[in-house]
């Protein structure tokens, strides 16, 4: 998802809900995905992160070791 907060554009992962920066307020949704992609961001039906990009069920194993306490976060 990309969305624009008070002249700040930001894009939020539609998997994992990493937010990044994308961008201050632009003329085109362009000048915003074409970097966003040369950094492993993929955009189709869901905008996707680098992470999610590679293996979307990433999040769901990192959750689950944090709630065994396999991970101290």
């Amino acid at each position: 998802m990309i969305y624009n907060e008070e002249g700040v554009i930001w894009v939020k992962c539609d998997n994992c809900c990493l937010t990044m920066f994308g961008g201050f307020a632009s003329d085109s949704r362009d000048d915003v995905i074409n970097p966003m992609k040369r950094q492993g961001w993929t955009f189709g039906d869901r905008a996707l992160c680098p992470y999610c990009t590679k293996d979307e069920g990433w999040i769901h194993r990192v959750m689950a070791d944090i709630r065994r306490g396999d991970i101290d976060w």
